[in-house]
């Protein structure tokens, strides 16, 4: 199959798996997954009382395309709650069909974008990448992902039409990398285990797509070309029908439950926080853990969120909100120097542009989360 990581990492894994088993792995890893988590905010309710709320609300925006959603809360882990499409509904699933009032436009959207769309996120500005020339807000568009980053952002595309990429349309430099097939990216991300071969979605009526290009699904443009490019965020396609048609999450029973997943929710669960504690979460950008561990906490005690980006912060705040927790503090400081030197006492709050330099005493906390930056190899799908 079409290799999906970096070569250096390609190598290093080659060190520890043969070749079979790391295809296979790698395979597992270029699917979507066949559900959804999302942690229930049990500052506000509990899992018993959120499910019917949550099944309501799906059965709401449910269409032809949702096939019908089975949620359930994990035996476990009480506050982790999963959507899933039922076995018998998936088997029975045609794939992407094209929809009658599609206009021939597209929307060409980021790698990281595309990985989000297939776990069922719709599309903001910032993974749009390009549109048709004549894309207008209401059009009926296909949603198409560069994989190989090929394409400048701004640029206009008539991929659909033409079945080519314009030279205008790519990156000055492009950096020397694999350049898998269609017929590669087609085997690589179909979800085989889940649909058979005769149902999966095909790119049938669109002709064949250009190396690099991946299919995703079909969608409802809701700004204009020079809205998209002029912005920095707001959703610029409703998703309609994609590869596995998970509920578009965005706005869904915001204040009482949080898109996370399964193994972020367990973290918190291991840290264990008791009622009264003080916890510190040196990297708690985009505040997920630390909103589930001042959850954890009843309502008592601290969670003091670190983070070196103001404009995450603010967005932590904002969680911390939404979500009614008033014992979650989040600062803009470099967590490697928030402690003080041996003897000192903590210092004061003193802002230093845009970050806070802030200093604690040691051992001034219960417990510790460090959730550093890392590689996430283990994201899926990744279609890298």
């Amino acid at each position: 199959m079409a290799q999906i990581f970096p070569n250096d990492i390609q190598a290093h894994l080659l060190q520890h798996y043969d070749q079979e088993s790391l295809d296979r792995l790698s395979a597992c890893l270029s699917r979507p997954p066949q559900s959804l988590c999302v942690r229930v905010n049990t500052a506000r309710t509990e899992a018993l009382a959120f499910l019917p709320k949550l099944r309501n609300v799906l059965e709401e925006i449910a269409d032809s395309s949702s096939r019908g959603w089975v949620c359930n809360i994990d035996p476990i882990i009480a506050d982790a709650v999963f959507i899933r499409l039922p076995e018998e509904a998936a088997l029975a699933a045609d794939g992407i069909s094209r929809p009658d009032k599609s206009c021939g436009r597209e929307v060409v959207v980021s790698r990281k974008c595309g990985e989000g769309v297939l776990r069922g996120a719709d599309v903001f500005v910032p993974g749009v990448l390009s549109t048709s020339r004549k894309a207008a807000a209401k059009d009926i568009v296909t949603v198409l992902c560069d994989v190989e980053d090929q394409l400048c952002r701004g640029c206009s595309t008539e991929i659909l039409s033409t079945h080519t990429i314009s030279p205008k349309s790519l990156k000055g430099k492009q950096k020397p990398r694999m350049k898998p097939t269609s017929e590669h990216l087609d085997h690589a991300h179909r979800s085989e285990d889940l649909v058979p071969r005769e149902h999966e979605p095909t790119a049938d009526g669109l002709g064949e797509l250009p190396d690099g290009i991946l299919l995703l699904g079909y969608g409802q443009l809701e700004l204009t070309r020079s809205d998209i490019f002029s912005r920095r965020k707001g959703l610029a396609v409703r998703m309609l029908h994609t590869q596995l048609p998970f509920p578009p999450m965005n706005g869904l029973l915001p204040d009482l439950m949080y898109l996370q997943n399964f193994p972020s929710i367990v973290t918190a669960h291991v840290l264990g926080p008791q009622a009264g504690e003080r916890i510190l979460d040196m990297c708690a950008a985009p505040g997920g853990k630390a909103s589930h561990l001042a959850a954890l906490l009843r309502g008592t005690g601290e969670v003091v969120a670190l983070d070196r980006s103001a404009s995450k912060v603010a967005e932590i705040r904002q969680l911390a909100a939404r979500l009614n927790l008033r014992n979650l503090s989040a600062y803009c400081c470099d967590a490697t120097l928030a402690v003080a030197a041996s003897g000192a006492a903590a210092g004061p709050l003193v802002k230093a542009g845009k970050q806070v330099h802030v200093t604690f005493e040691p051992e001034s906390f219960d417990c510790v989360l460090l959730d550093a930056p890392c590689s996430a190899l283990g994201l899926r799908p990744r279609l890298k």
